[in-house]
């Protein structure tokens, strides 16, 4: 072999078994998907709906779902969010066995599994941070809450109740969700376990 061969080869190794580890770490399926914005809808106590383009608040931009070995991390970003129980994240699944989804307020600091019959109590070791600087949330679930999952099937919805305003109003940022009722979920193509 000549020198020059050599070299490109010493050089290349490294970078091979880097793309060796990355490919072992990264074998679970990450979902990305962008939502459209200024598609807020409000309701009123009276049941009037209406388009609220300029509300920036729970206004989903983006979301990132993957589902490891031990958890499924659901991480979304908004144009406005902050902290507050009557802030809530709702996320919708198909794969789980018994489990219909998931949800939690912007103020809780676990995550609540739910089913046909309703909710089932907090998912331990469960989290939720959110991250009012950089207007994201982000859960992990243990994927024991879940059954453990093959493969999993996500969509996204975002629900705020404001009480002090004048009237006061249910907001909404459907995500993948057609319909203020939930009727029709648009769901997320087959993510994998890694």
């Amino acid at each position: 072999m000549s020198r020059r061969t050599c070299t490109v080869i010493a050089l290349l190794l490294p970078l091979s078994f880097v793309g060796v580890v990355t490919a072992t770490a990264a074998q679970a399926d990450t979902y990305r998907h962008r939502d459209a914005t200024h598609d807020m809808w409000h309701t009123d106590a009276f049941g009037k709906v209406k388009i609220a383009k300029s509300d920036p608040i729970g206004d989903i931009k983006r979301l990132k779902v993957r589902l490891g070995q031990e958890n499924l991390v659901l991480k979304v970003w908004y144009r406005r969010v902050y902290a507050k129980g009557t802030l809530t994240q709702i996320w919708w699944f198909k794969g789980a066995t018994g489990v219909n989804g998931a949800q939690y307020s912007l103020a809780d600091k676990a995550v609540t599994m739910t089913n046909k019959a309703g909710s089932y109590p907090a998912c331990d070791g469960s989290s939720v941070v959110v991250d009012a600087k950089n207007d994201t949330t982000t859960a992990r679930i243990p994927v024991a809450c879940l059954k453990s999952p093959d493969q999993l099937k996500v969509a996204a919805q975002f629900k705020g109740y404001f009480y002090k305003a004048n009237p006061e109003y249910l907001s909404y940022d459907l995500g993948l969700v057609k319909g203020l009722g939930g009727g029709k979920i648009r769901y997320s193509p087959w993510i994998a376990a890694g």
